[in-house]
């Protein structure tokens, strides 16, 4: 149930953060947006508090495995972000 949550989740600050140029279409800070618009969603939605105080968690750090991998990051940062 989280990682299905997470998923529901972890683009919802698109909504509120995504400019449209000539040139190109960006969502810059959206995972950071996206926690408070989770949290309120998952209140509606649910009562388990774990899924209250993972998920936003999951939306706001699911942009940093991708970005460790463009900056060839070492893997001790990949398990800081995992514990």
């Amino acid at each position: 149930r989280v990682l299905l949550y997470g998923a529901l989740c972890h683009d919802l600050g698109k909504a509120v953060t995504t400019v449209v140029t000539p040139q190109k279409i960006s969502s810059h800070r959206h995972e950071e947006e996206g926690v408070p618009l989770a949290q309120k969603l998952l209140k509606r939605m649910t009562s388990g508090n774990a899924l209250l105080d993972i998920v936003p968690t999951l939306v706001r750090w699911h942009m940093a495995p991708g970005i460790f991998v463009r900056q060839d990051t070492p893997i001790r940062a990949y398990k800081r972000l995992a514990f």
